[in-house]
């Protein structure tokens, strides 16, 4: 049950990715202390190797960022342009499909980072509980550090909307 709770509350904090940072960039602590140590950059953004079986790499901060503690753009599932006043209601008529990593015209991270990025799928999320100790912090307005227990690195979610699920596939 508690593995299912932290998938769906990661998942919903990740693949959400929030309108805004809450308040002012200069209004927000920010550590470099604590962020996630880089192990690489491609196509220009910058991703941690947390060790993990299948070779992922995983960002260092949301699309529509460069910082780990903010949330970057929000999207609507299935579609690559970012969140506007009006779009929330314009769901494109392949919504219920439930991938749609690594097609650029669906998804987000692809789109806009490129081909050799994509929006994290389930299997990604549950190898990634499978092989990380996660950490609430309140720090940078509340989030989740993913600390690797393969080579101990680590990532930051930031906390961002939510969502109630009576059940998961």
């Amino acid at each position: 049950m508690f593995r299912w709770i932290l998938y769906t509350f990661i998942l919903v904090m990740f693949i959400s990715f929030a309108v805004s940072a809450q308040g002012k960039e200069n209004d927000r602590p920010t550590s470099s202390s604590k962020s996630s140590i880089t192990t690489g950059i491609l196509n220009g953004h910058k991703y941690v190797d947390l060790g993990l079986p299948s070779g992922t790499k995983w960002a260092t901060c949301n699309v529509g960022t460069d910082k780990f503690d903010y949330y970057g753009n929000l999207f609507v599932w299935g579609n690559p342009a970012a969140v506007t006043d009006d779009s929330w209601s314009k769901r494109p008529s392949y919504y219920e499909q439930s991938s749609f990593g690594g097609l650029k015209e669906y998804d987000p991270a692809t789109a806009i980072w490129g081909v050799s990025w994509q929006t994290p799928t389930k299997d990604d999320f549950i190898e990634l509980i499978n092989n990380c100790v996660f950490t609430w912090t309140d720090e940078y307005d509340g989030g989740v550090w993913a600390y690797s227990k393969r080579n101990g690195q680590k990532i930051y979610f930031p906390a961002s909307n939510y969502l109630i699920i009576n059940e998961l596939n």
